[in-house]
């Protein structure tokens, strides 16, 4: 009998999150991530019940997690939702808490993951691949099943699957960072890149707040075909890998890709403009993150959106509410530390100096989305006539190549968000500098089809 599934996704998490803690680092790096949030992911099982924590629905998650641990490696079992809850009430509290505004936030994240995937695909449960990053057991699961079944949905899997566990983050006993069946090491990224360029107090955020190139690398045909960090992982070096591994081994979308949502975000020449688009999935708040002002202070994601809180009995824990740091008084508490220096002298002035840069950078983002889009239909009506010059055309589809791309990489987000200057706070500066090289490559492709100006000024 098929036994009741535990999931939470937070794969489109934070609109403002640097990145909510949850992913997963390798296992030799976790140390650092670990002491930095040592529970950071305690009750990160107990939100795959997204509307209660009650023991009617731990019971089952009970029994599910006791069966799918059984090969688990020495570390030992991971705890239930029932134990999590018991163990760590403030963080599941806080973890369950939902956004006031009805926003996407953990605690909704199941109901919202599934609906997109059956509204958009019509599939009847999730890929068994998206547990690469959101399942605790990944591993084990992979090696059950085999490469050639990782397209089918759990709604065909006659199985337990903890999506989301503590394990992701932690090991079984939350406390040693992660072991070597919760960990899964990005397939689009190698390991001597990652340790050479990622912080890794920030990797634990960082396996789903990340740049994700297409889910299509994880198939077998295609892994190991590109290292997304390559050359870095400022919004040029990752261009300039991508553009090679696209050259060296483009993408053929299959059907089976399509009916399972693996082809979103894969690189491909896109019909109405003739222009290749490449990995228009990207969210790379990892590696925007990195060199920023905050981080040379030694801040970390967790720093911001997982603060340590004190319950009104004065226990020490960590808020598990990582959606919405304008609102947590604490979190605005610790900018203070810096940021009275700049004028800013209690939470509320604080909260409106961020506000404000938000503000700043919406504008800027919506100037350059709607530049793209006038280019776009430049470039539609040039690449169906026929009259059009072959090397203007060929300009003007590599400019929106890259206009694309750096519009995508400086909003660091793909939910509706995006535009509104939410990830203001994690590296204006190298923002901004994306926001411009994409309003250049628009002015660039403008110019070769011979249109003067753009939609409205950046």
């Amino acid at each position: 009998m098929k036994k009741k599934l535990i999931v939470c996704f937070v794969v489109m998490a934070c609109t403002l999150c640097m990145g909510v803690a949850f992913g997963c680092a390798p296992a030799q790096n976790q140390a650092s991530s670990a002491a930095a949030s040592a529970d950071a992911s305690a009750s990160a099982d107990a939100a795959a019940s997204a509307d209660s924590a009650e023991a009617s629905a731990s019971s089952d998650a009970a029994s599910s997690a006791s069966a799918s641990q059984a090969a688990a490696p020495a570390s030992g079992e991971m705890l239930t939702l029932a134990e999590y809850a018991e163990k760590y009430p403030l963080q599941t509290n806080t973890w369950l808490q939902k956004r006031e505004d009805g926003g996407k936030c953990m605690a909704t994240m199941e109901e919202n993951f599934r609906g997109t995937l059956s509204a958009a695909f019509g599939m009847d449960g999730i890929p068994l691949y998206c547990g690469s990053c959101h399942n605790a057991n990944y591993k084990q699961l992979l090696a059950e099943v085999g490469d050639e079944n990782m397209l089918v949905t759990d709604a065909h899997y006659d199985g337990t699957i903890e999506y989301m566990g503590c394990g992701v983050c932690h090991s079984a006993d939350l406390e040693a960072g992660v072991d070597d069946n919760t960990s899964f090491w990005p397939t689009f990224i190698s390991e001597e890149s990652w340790n050479k360029y990622i912080n890794q107090d920030d990797a634990v955020c960082g396996q789903c707040h990340m740049l994700e190139p297409s889910s299509a690398y994880m198939l077998p045909e295609f892994r190991g075909t590109v290292d997304i960090y390559k050359y870095g992982i400022d919004a040029d070096s990752v261009y300039k890998a991508m553009m090679e591994a696209w050259e060296e081994n483009p993408i053929e979308i299959t059907q089976a890709m399509v009916d399972n949502g693996f082809h979103v975000g894969a690189s491909r020449i896109d019909e109405e403009t003739g222009a290749l688009i490449i990995g228009d999935n990207n969210k790379p708040i990892l590696e925007t993150f990195q060199g920023s002002n905050h981080q040379n202070l030694g801040l970390t994601c967790t720093d911001c959106h997982m603060v340590k809180a004190t319950a009104e009995d004065g226990t020490e824990y960590t808020d598990h509410f990582a959606c919405d740091p304008l609102k947590n008084e604490t979190a605005l508490e610790k900018c203070l530390t810096c940021h009275t220096a700049q004028g800013q002298e209690d939470t509320e002035a604080m909260r409106a100096f961020v506000i404000g840069k938000q503000e700043e950078l919406a504008k800027a983002q919506q100037a350059l989305e709607a530049n793209l889009a006038a280019f776009k239909d430049e470039l539609v009506k040039a690449n169906s006539d026929s009259a059009t010059d072959a090397g203007a055309l060929k300009a003007a589809q590599e400019a929106y190549t890259k206009a694309v791309f750096y519009t995508q990489f400086q909003a660091q987000l793909t939910s509706d968000k995006k535009n509104q200057g939410a990830t203001a706070a994690h590296n204006p500066t190298e923002t901004y500098a994306n926001i411009e090289k994409a309003e250049t490559a628009i002015a660039e492709g403008m110019a070769a089809l011979g249109v003067e100006g753009t939609a409205q000024a950046a």
